[in-house]
């Protein structure tokens, strides 16, 4: 039986409080062939002092530095240096569980023709949470699923189905997605994972207990930040849209249907537009906005009182 390596991808940016129990949930693993690249994203806490140990105790862990050019650069540093035949991601405040690697992989062999398969994600403060199953599941807007092409598009247009250190995923759809758009701070990991899908890429999900992963929760999450979260998820989109433009000018053929994926996006980005513009911009913006979206979206009710809520978050100073 073959045992292909595995490369994990760790970008850190003063994550050196953390980044130790990152690389122990891999050093930790049930299978044994893989390589981790770190990413110090031009780290100046101790970040590269913590990582020199485990360096000089496992050959299979490299160090990289480069000046700060934020997580989608770092990621996509770490994959030019990766010689794996699969992907892992994994942020250097999060875990994965012991047996992530071998159960995923077994996947793959149960699935021929498979891009990516992913479980689980649980969220925790401490490693003592893990140790004392004090865990809550992550649970996404749109729920799990396995499958390809339009069904999965459109699943997937309303957000991400699963956190960027759920999947592993084959090298071959890194080059579908073409790397992480390093002009996107926030919703980068639904873009890139989106690009894949359009390529006609097949997704596994299974919620098999020992291969989740484990986001834990702290202040500086990027998650925290709503206004950069609302912001990006805008652009995210706009670059979704203008990806499946430019698939519908392409003589390429697709089995997708890429002008219901356009509605799809294009309705749902009056939707995010009119938060944010209630939110933090333009308000006459965002009530030609909820107006759109009235008009061509799912709940075109629900817009208006979702848009009062917005303008009263914003009037009392809750942005």
């Amino acid at each position: 039986m073959s045992s292909p390596l595995i490369s994990v991808i760790i970008p850190c940016h003063n994550y050196g409080r953390f980044v130790g129990e990152a690389i122990d949930s891999v050093r930790q693993q049930t299978y044994s062939n893989w390589e981790i690249i770190l990413v110090d994203d031009g780290s100046v806490d101790d970040t590269q002092t913590v990582v020199a140990r485990y360096c000089a105790a496992d050959t299979r862990i490299k160090y990289h530095y480069q000046p700060q050019q934020g997580v989608s650069a770092a990621r996509n540093t770490g994959f030019g240096l990766a010689s794996g035949e699969y992907l892992q991601l994994l942020d250097a405040d999060d875990m994965l569980a012991p047996g992530k690697f071998a159960g995923q992989l077994a996947l793959f062999a149960e699935h021929p023709g498979t891009a990516l398969v992913y479980g689980d994600t649980y969220s925790f403060r401490e490693l003592a949470d893990i140790e004392a199953g004090k865990l809550a599941k992550f649970t996404l807007y749109k729920a799990p699923m396995s499958g390809a092409g339009t069904a999965l598009a459109l699943q997937m247009a309303y957000d991400n189905i699963f956190l960027p250190s759920s999947p592993l995923f084959k090298k071959s759809l890194l080059e579908a997605s073409q790397g992480f758009n390093a002009g996107i701070v926030a919703f980068e990991d639904w873009e890139f994972w989106y690009k894949a899908v359009l390529t006609g890429a097949q997704f596994v999900y299974q919620s098999q207990p020992g291969t989740e992963s484990y986001a834990r929760a702290h202040g500086n999450n990027t998650t925290g930040n709503r206004y950069k979260m609302w912001k990006f998820k805008v652009t995210a989109r706009d670059a979704i849209v203008n990806k499946l433009a430019e698939m519908q000018r392409s003589p390429e053929k697709t089995t997708l249907d890429l002008a219901a994926i356009k509605r799809k996006h294009q309705v749902l980005r009056y939707e995010e537009t009119a938060r944010f513009n209630m939110l933090y911009e333009s308000v006459l913006s965002g009530l030609l906005d909820t107006v759109q979206y009235s008009l061509k979206g799912e709940k075109p009710f629900w817009i208006w009182y979702d848009s009062a809520y917005w303008l009263k978050e914003r009037l009392l100073g809750r942005k």
